[in-house]
C-alpha cells in the first residue's frame, strides 16, 4: 500500500501529525481574500479529479495552506489520504477507493513513486 487515510485533522496536525505543524494553525489560519480565492480554486481542482500543486518560497505557508484545505475536505464528508513516505509505486487503487491523496513536499519524494504516478497518470 502506498497510502494511508486520514482518520481526522489530528493525523496531520500536531506534534505527531504528517505535517509537523500545530495543532491551532487550523483555528488561527488567516483566510484574507486571496488565500480564499486560491483555496476556491483549490478545491474545485481536487475535486474534480486533478492534482493541485502549492508552489511558493520557503516558509510563505504552503503546508498551513495545504492543511486548511484538507480540513476543508474532510469537514465536507471527503477521504483522504496521505503518500507514505518510501514508497515506490503510485497507482490509482486511491482514486477507486474515494480518496484525495496528500504529499508535502514533492523534493523529497521517492523517485522512482514520482515517476510511477506519471506513468499510472496518478
Amino acid at each position: 500500500m502506498y497510502y494511508r487515510r486520514v482518520d481526522s485533522m489530528l493525523d496531520l496536525v500536531g506534534e505527531e501529525g504528517y505535517l509537523r505543524l500545530p495543532p491551532y494553525v487550523i483555528k488561527e489560519y488567516v483566510l484574507d481574500n486571496q488565500r480564499k480565492e486560491a483555496l476556491k480554486k483549490a478545491l474545485t481542482i481536487a475535486l474534480g479529479g486533478d492534482n493541485v500543486l502549492i508552489t511558493g518560497s520557503p516558509r510563505c505557508g504552503k503546508t498551513a495552506f495545504m492543511a486548511y484545505l484538507a480540513y476543508i475536505l474532510l469537514s465536507k464528508g471527503h477521504n483522504l489520504g496521505i503518500i507514505l513516505e518510501g514508497a515506490t509505486v503510485i497507482s490509482n487503487e486511491h482514486v477507486n477507493e474515494g480518496i484525495i491523496l496528500l504529499y508535502d513536499d514533492l523534493p523529497r519524494m521517492n523517485p522512482q513513486a514520482l515517476k510511477s504516478r506519471i506513468k499510472n497518470k496518478a
